[in-house]
């Protein structure tokens, strides 16, 4: 529970297909229930649908759910287990014919060390943890949990879990930002290739995918990328034999590579140390967060600076991204919404900053970048109005646009860009 609560407990949602796990926790607790003298029975089945979770966690939930039912069952009893769709989750329920859940009780049943029964002769015993971690667990990794009663007529409780489609993660794809940073991912199994497409989108990354090395090879000789995931085990080519040719070739020999591996560490004894390309050694289930911070350390080596520009003027925004071309790559935010989206999810290093905007004035967003940011980010005002000298001691610098050339402009950013030392904003 302490680990929950620190965020330092190890959850790695992963597309996985939900049948096969509802039985094999079905079979592993069946001992469980025969000593209560109860017995599990799936009632209903959803065979061939895959859902977003972490394997061994989301069976750690089940398995308490079952422990909860089998303790508060009749003897003789059948605790019914069913898979259905709900929306665009996947639940799992677990039925008993118990007493149910007192009223009273019903509002702090998920919470830390809660008992219907809490008295020093209470009959089922228990930490009274099992649903609050149940809960935290669950919401981890994006689902919910929940239960219906009716007082002695037994009760079920319920796990929804994001359901996995690929078309889903099509739509991504076709979504694709093209000033995004795109990577390939190269993985032979193609459920994990969808996964790791999502993942990377949703961290501010473009991403193609290659099913094997000669789809590989074709991509990255027709389009640019700022590194590549790789599978050491493809249908057509080892991965490690396609890092070593792609490593010897001149156009591809400085390609940052992820190796995202059932057997990373073998691979890594494998390939040796002597190829500088590979910059680190993911085994699966994936750690998202390890490798999406692995794809933002390659990309703040190598690309050009990030500018965020949060103005709602299409003309102006247009004018300081051809202005910046050669300086910067420039992510427009037509609102503060959107601006604290980006700003939560991707690393600028620069941000400039219209006052007047759709849904509110644009210095609020100054303390929004101080709390999302681990360093500093200089900000440079760009408004119609001009500012008070108390703000303009918070941001790097303020224009007047009516007042201001491109010439003076694009020298300040490029100033900013080139510093060394970062300024900060003093909230």
């Amino acid at each position: 529970m302490e680990k929950i609560e620190s965020g330092k407990i190890d959850i790695s949602p992963q597309p996985i297909e939900i049948m096969p796990l509802v039985e094999q926790t079905l079979e592993a607790n069946s001992s469980y229930g025969e000593q209560l003298r109860v017995r599990f029975a799936l009632s209903q089945a959803l065979p061939g649908v895959m859902v977003l979770a972490d394997n061994g966690r989301l069976m750690q939930v089940l398995t308490n759910l079952l422990s909860n039912a089998a303790k508060f069952s009749p003897a003789d009893d059948v605790v019914s287990v069913s898979v259905k769709r709900s929306g665009e989750s996947v639940r799992v329920a677990v039925s008993d014919h118990g007493p149910g859940i007192p009223e009273e009780f019903r509002g702090r049943i998920f919470e830390k060390f809660s008992q219907a029964d809490s008295s020093d002769a209470r009959q089922k015993g228990g930490s009274g943890l099992g649903l609050s971690i149940s809960k935290a667990l669950i919401e981890r990794m994006g689902g919910s949990i929940g239960f219906e009663s009716q007082p002695g007529k037994g009760a079920t409780f319920y796990v929804d879990i994001p359901e996995w489609q690929e078309q889903r993660t099509a739509e991504h794809r076709r979504k694709r930002d093209p000033r995004r940073p795109r990577v390939l991912i190269c993985e032979n199994d193609h459920a994990m290739a969808g996964y790791l497409s999502a993942l990377l989108d949703e961290g501010g990354f473009s991403s193609d995918i290659a099913l094997d090395a000669v789809h590989a090879k074709w991509l990255l000789n027709n389009g640019h990328y700022v590194a590549m995931t790789l599978d050491s085990i493809l249908p057509d080519q080892s991965g490690l034999s396609l890092a070593r040719e792609l490593y010897l070739k001149k156009h591809t020999h400085s390609l940052p590579i992820v190796v995202v591996s059932d057997c990373a560490d073998q691979a890594r004894e494998s390939l040796g140390g002597d190829m500088h390309s590979v910059v680190d050694w993911l085994g699966k289930p994936v750690d998202g967060n390890r490798l999406l911070a692995a794809v933002r350390r390659i990309v703040q080596q190598n690309q050009l600076p990030r500018i965020l520009h949060i103005e709602d003027n299409q003309d102006t925004a247009s004018m300081v991204r051809e202005l910046l071309s050669d300086l910067a790559d420039v992510t427009v935010s037509v609102d503060m919404e959107d601006a604290k989206f980006r700003l939560a999810r991707e690393t600028f290093d620069l941000v400039i900053l219209d006052l007047l905007l759709p849904d509110g004035f644009g210095t609020d967003i100054l303390t929004h970048i101080k709390d999302v940011r681990s360093r500093p980010v200089p900000v440079v005002i760009y408004s119609v109005y001009p500012v008070s000298e108390e703000m303009a001691r918070r941001v790097a610098a303020a224009f007047v646009k009516s007042e201001t050339s491109p010439d003076q402009l694009r020298e300040t950013i490029c100033l900013f860009l080139d510093s060394a030392c970062l300024v900060d904003i003093k909230v």
